[in-house]
């Protein structure tokens, strides 16, 4: 049975992906990690995933610059860190630092 609701409360069952960490890193700073709820799987081979990341986001430049990002599902036991981590921006934040993440270098990346 059809059964009208608040648009905030249908958006729960149009959206029910996991908020994800998205990290970026431009060249000579540090790397950077945003909560994203805003994603999709678009294809399989190759891999595609569209998310939506606004030009007012620290991420947003160093997407277009350096082309690559990685995407993490967080546990649920990194709840706390992954609201806090999406509660700041990191252009006056050290996201890894001030939550405790470690960064990983790329498989195969000479980056340390």
């Amino acid at each position: 049975m059809m059964q009208d609701l608040p648009l905030s409360d249908a958006y729960q069952f149009i959206e029910p992906g996991p908020v994800v960490l998205l990290t970026t890193q431009m060249p000579g700073r540090k790397p950077n990690v945003m909560a994203m709820s805003w994603h999709m799987v678009l294809g399989f081979e190759p891999a595609l995933i569209g998310c939506v990341v606004a030009r007012a986001n620290h991420s947003y430049a160093a997407l277009l610059t350096q082309g690559e990002a990685v995407i993490a599902v967080p546990p649920a036991g990194l709840a706390r860190i992954v609201t806090g981590v999406g509660n700041c921006t990191g252009d006056d934040t050290d996201k890894f630092g001030n939550f405790d993440l470690t960064p990983c270098p790329r498989p195969g990346s000479r980056r340390r």
